[in-house]
């Protein structure tokens, strides 16, 4: 994840700003630290409370956008119930919904499109954090072991019986 003084997070929160919108970046240790924690969705539910309370913003027009990672943090952020029902809008880009094929996708460089395998391949640091995040992740070492494992993986069948001895 790119730390939220990154010319790129900062070209982007610049764009959407000019357009009239009040644009949050929260900050996430965890995350930077590539670790996934269960309360990263709260902690963006925190962003939108604290936004929301400024006096130049219109309570009524707040939503939630994210990218990659932080599209999937979105996303669960929006069913929390101290914002889910305030909430103007909801935006995800590149999200992924199952990490489980997420790191079958990334291993072996291919991914399922209208139910065809097709070629496919993630930027190599993106290929890192992401192994690196949901290596991390492993609630058990025989999770880590599966997920060596998939890493390991020649090809996509493969990648798929390992990722089925996860947990």
């Amino acid at each position: 994840p790119q730390p939220i003084d990154s010319p790129e997070v900062t070209q982007i929160a610049s764009a959407i700003s000019r357009l009239g919108v009040v644009v949050g970046v929260p900050d996430s240790t965890a995350l930077r630290n590539l670790r996934l924690s269960p309360t990263e969705p709260a902690h963006l539910a925190d962003a939108v409370l604290a936004i929301r309370e400024r006096s130049e913003v219109d309570p009524a027009r707040v939503g939630l956008a994210g990218f990659s990672a932080g599209a999937s943090i979105a996303l669960i952020a929006a069913a929390d119930p101290r914002i889910a029902d305030d909430l103007a809008f909801v935006s995800a880009f590149g999200g992924y919904s199952d990490a489980e094929q997420l790191l079958i996708d990334v291993t072996t460089n291919t991914a399922v499109v209208d139910g065809a395998v097709r070629p496919w391949q993630a930027d190599e640091g993106i290929r890192r954090d992401i192994t690196t995040l949901l290596t991390n992740a492993a609630g058990s070492e025989a999770d880590a072991a599966a997920i060596q494992a998939l890493l390991a993986a020649p090809d996509r069948p493969t990648a798929e019986a390992a990722a089925a001895a996860l947990s």
